[in-house]
């Protein structure tokens, strides 16, 4: 086949509509938890106009049993490096390999007041049924933010 005007619009315009979905494919594959693990991100961080901060964060557990519960007991520090707070969240029903979003009003909190969120301790994770779960550790749970907010377990 002769390598014409026709093809070569042909041609890109194919590898045009194709790359977006395999980026797509690899954003999607990277964005889920490693095997067993339970991945915490801070999707967002908004002011509600009464004083508060509304956070909402999304909840993927990749392993194969479901959590009746995961509480963390969270630091929060300020713009300026200083210790506000302990918050301690809870994080019920999380299925086996299901994803889950979770809303928390900080009251008398503005949002960019609020630089870092420490996992200062997991205080519960029981896996359906009851039976306590390693998923809400250290070595189990990744914490991570899409917000200027560092979520983590270090500062």
């Amino acid at each position: 086949m002769p390598f014409t005007r026709k093809t070569f619009f042909a041609a890109f315009l194919g590898s045009a509509l194709t790359a977006p979905l395999a980026a797509s494919a690899q954003d999607t594959a990277a964005s889920e938890p490693a095997g067993g693990a339970l991945a915490l991100e801070l999707n967002s961080a908004n002011d509600t106009g009464a004083g508060s901060c509304r956070l909402i964060f999304v909840a993927d557990n990749g392993a194969e049993t479901g959590l009746d519960l995961a509480a963390f007991q969270i630091a929060v520090f300020d713009t300026a490096g200083d210790f506000s707070r302990l918050l301690r969240l809870d994080f019920p029903g999380i299925g086996a390999g299901r994803t889950k979003v979770f809303q928390f009003d900080l009251p008398d909190t503005e949002c960019g007041s609020i630089a870092t969120f420490l996992v200062n301790d997991t205080l519960e994770c029981t896996q359906s049924g009851g039976t306590p779960s390693e998923l809400c550790g250290i070595d189990g749970m990744q914490p991570s933010s899409r917000t200027g907010i560092a979520f983590g377990y270090s500062r």
